[in-house]
């Protein structure tokens, strides 16, 4: 059955119309809020780009300082290998006019490097006809002595060191010693 509608078409026209005004109302108000949220949403996302692109710019700019630093490393460890390759072919150089002759300054200053406190030399005397060193001095003990002995063996500049004899010297304060070796030249590459 179908409903009878007791009311005058008026006040019918009236309720459709307001009827059509609360969804018009409803519907506006839906789109204002669709439209403010996603302007919201749209607006953080925005901020946080910002954020996110004003720390990737500060890591850009450090990286960018770090790669600088290392630019001005990698110039200056270049120069000092270019330095280095010059300096070697000199010496490659040197020992070629030379052929390979052992250089008596080298072997003093090892000499001067290895020798403990408390040892001195008084007499070096190198034997022109054997090349052997013949070494001198007194020591304040036996184990210094040992012990510049040992140095003299493991030292790239002699062989065959020999310790001749050890003895009390007139005071009786320190040992006197003699030891003889054969200097060598450091072998170069």
């Amino acid at each position: 059955m179908r409903g009878v509608n007791l009311l005058p078409p008026e006040i019918a026209k009236k309720k459709k119309l307001a009827l059509k005004r609360q969804m018009a109302v409803l519907l506006g108000g839906t789109i204002v809020a669709a439209v403010f949220f996603g302007y919201l949403g749209l607006f953080i996302s925005v901020k946080c780009c910002q954020e996110s692109c004003k720390e990737k710019e500060k890591l850009l700019a450090e990286q960018r300082s770090k790669q600088k630093e290392l630019q001005g490393a990698m110039a200056r460890v270049e120069k000092i290998e270019k330095d280095t390759q010059a300096l070697e072919e000199r010496i490659k150089t040197v020992q070629e006019l030379t052929g390979g002759e052992l250089y008596y300054w080298e072997v003093l200053r090892e000499l001067g490097h290895i020798i403990p406190e408390k040892v001195w030399l008084r007499e070096l005397i190198l034997d022109p006809q054997t090349k052997n060193f013949s070494l001198k001095g007194s020591a304040s003990s036996d184990t210094l002595i040992a012990r510049f002995l040992a140095a003299l063996e493991t030292s790239p500049y002699f062989r065959e060191v020999e310790l001749k004899e050890t003895k009390k010297n007139e005071s009786g304060d320190y040992k006197d010693f003699e030891l003889t070796c054969i200097p060598q030249g450091k072998e170069r590459k």
